[in-house]
């Protein structure tokens, strides 16, 4: 079996300009995932205290004597009105949640812009309908992955309780099979809380960068600790993707045949960015015209981060 690294593909563009760059591996290079752990955190407290009241349920009303009785259809409707008012809880706390993982790369997207020359300090970028349309994108299509995940775990909920009072199983095989459907659920619930965060991000900085001229990007890689260097929280596709630049809104490669746009394409989890690279076109014209000119080798452009 392959490994994703010998499926990637990366891609080359001739009109990238000769550039020597200096970008370090940072740890949370977007500074989003304390958000995304309280995303992951409300929603794992919120399928906990489902799974406890399932339980409570359960021996409350012995539903192992109660199969075709009302009790057990009383149980149903409540399991199934605790998922509407799930649903709702986790909807709001997405929205706005997400909606500041979005304004962290915008802030982060002009801080960048500033530096580089970009923009004036303290000038604002105004928000367009393209922003307006893409939160909303960003956080339907995470809203429909957590809850997904949720609807899932109570439909497995529902067949292991359907199961057990066919066969009779013992209460404590009962709690330690909805425990763990509930570990499960949590573990995806956080993964897509993490993974979604960093697309917002980056979403809202590509968006940035296009509105404001900049012709290239440069992904930056993640790390666990402090440091400048891959680690084990590293992957071997977003080291050879690190540091390496091409024009906004192009593929950086493709993994599987999948384009790779942004971060996190790779992989879930991914805690990768994108960096502005800013160059002023109409000098790099005459340099490269001059170069020519005198037969010279054209030095790369430093660019520093």
């Amino acid at each position: 079996m392959s490994s994703a690294i010998e499926e990637l593909e990366i891609i080359q563009y001739e009109d990238v300009p000769l550039i020597d760059i200096k970008l370090p591996i940072r740890v949370d290079p977007t500074k989003t995932q304390h958000m995304a752990k309280e995303i992951a955190k409300i929603v794992r407290r919120g399928i906990k205290e489902y799974a406890g009241y399932i339980l409570e349920l359960f021996k409350k009303y012995d539903l192992k004597k109660s199969y075709f009785e009302p009790d057990y259809n009383r149980v149903l409707r409540e399991l199934d009105t605790i998922m509407i008012d799930l649903d709702a809880f986790t909807k709001n706390v997405l929205t706005t949640l997400l909606s500041k993982g979005y304004e962290q790369g915008v802030t982060r997207a002009t801080a960048d812009l500033t530096k580089q020359g970009a923009i004036e300090k303290g000038q604002r970028i105004p928000e367009t309908m393209r922003d307006v349309e893409l939160k909303s994108a960003l956080q339907n299509m995470t809203t429909h992955l957590i809850t997904s995940v949720q609807k899932k775990f109570i439909d497995d909920i529902k067949f292991i309780i359907q199961k057990a009072i066919i066969e009779g199983t013992p209460f404590k095989d009962v709690k330690n099979q909805i425990k763990v459907k509930a570990n499960t659920s949590m573990s995806a619930a956080e993964r897509i809380a993490r993974t979604e965060m960093v697309r917002s991000y980056n979403s809202a900085a590509e968006t940035r960068y296009k509105q404001t001229g900049v012709k290239y990007v440069v992904w930056q890689a993640s790390r666990r600790r402090a440091g400048e260097q891959p680690d084990e929280r590293t992957c071997e596709v977003c080291t050879a993707l690190h540091g390496r630049i091409v024009p906004v809104g192009k593929p950086f490669a493709k993994l599987k045949g999948k384009e790779i746009l942004r971060p996190p394409d790779p992989h879930p989890n991914c805690r990768c960015t994108i960096r502005p690279i800013i160059i002023d076109q109409q000098k790099e014209k005459i340099r490269v015209k001059a170069a020519k000119a005198k037969g010279l080798a054209l030095m790369p452009i430093k660019v520093r981060f």
